[in-house]
Parts: structure tokens; C-alpha cells; sequence
């Protein structure tokens, strides 16, 4: 039910249910991460962020790390967002949109040839056109060394 208030952005029903969940299920990484993004949502930050670091330090829950990452990049902490990141990306390869954060991340360090590599991997793996567009424009935006793409 807390995906369903969360999807109809009754983010205070959302809380709830997340919160029953927990009651029952305190080990349960979904239910910790879906609690944090539904803190976020609430503008609850320091809540949200304990959450966020509990999936993320206690079960690797990816999602928790890639938002991290992101809440990181946001604050203006580029090196802090690609080191969480690059573990997320360690841990979990197949975890397509950490990479695509992790190129912003690298951008922002400076780092463009990784940068390049991680929207290069992320744009080899997605089909969604939007994202295709989104994502060249962001290798474009790079300094112009050696910008062939081994894309599709």
C-alpha cells in the first residue's frame, strides 16, 4: 500500500504504511529505502538521509547508494558522489543509472575522459530515446578529446 500512496504522492500515507512495514520487518532494504525517499518527499532531510545510510551502510541496497551519490553531487560534494558511486558500481555492474551519475560525478571533478567512459557504458545500455538524447548531449558537453563513441 505505500507504493501505492507514494505513486499517488499521499506521501504522509505513504510514511505510514512504509513505517507498519518497518514494524514488522525491520531488515527488509526496501522498506528502509522507501521510507528515506519518502522523507525526501516529506522534506523530512535528516530522516531521509538516516534511512538513505542505513539501506546504503547496513545492505548495499543500490538505490540508496545511487541517491546518495546524487544527494552528494547535489550539495556540491563531486568527489564524496563518485566514490559512493563508483562502489554502487562496483557492487552492482548491471546498475545502469549509477553510471550514468557517476559520468555527472566525473564531470564535475573535472575527470572527462571517465566521465566519457561512464555515459559511453550507460548509453551502450539503454534503448530509451530520450535517455539516448540526454545522455549524448552530456558527452558532447565534454571537452572535445577523442569523442568517438563506441555507442549504437
Amino acid at each position: 500500500m505505500g507504493a501505492l500512496e507514494f505513486g499517488l504522492k499521499d506521501y504522509a500515507g505513504a510514511e505510514k504504511w512504509f513505517g507498519v512495514l518497518l514494524e514488522l520487518s525491520p531488515e527488509s532494504p526496501s522498506a528502509v529505502y522507501n521510507m528515506a525517499v519518502t522523507c525526501k518527499a516529506l522534506k523530512k532531510t535528516a530522516a531521509a538521509k538516516r534511512y538513505l545510510d542505513d539501506a546504503w551502510s547496513k545492505y548495499s541496497y543500490p538505490d540508496a547508494g545511487n541517491e546518495l551519490g546524487l544527494d552528494a553531487l547535489e550539495s556540491g560534494n563531486a568527489a564524496g558522489a563518485s566514490e559512493t558511486l563508483k562502489e554502487v558500481v562496483r557492487l552492482y555492474p548491471g546498475y545502469m543509472l549509477a553510471y550514468y551519475n557517476l559520468g555527472l560525478s566525473e564531470k564535475a571533478l573535472g575527470n572527462y575522459a571517465q566521465s566519457r567512459k561512464c555515459f559511453e557504458i550507460y548509453l551502450n545500455n539503454t534503448s530509451n530515446p530520450e535517455d539516448r538524447k540526454e545522455t549524448l548531449s552530456m558527452i558532447n558537453s565534454l571537452p572535445p578529446a577523442n569523442r568517438a563513441l563506441s555507442g549504437k
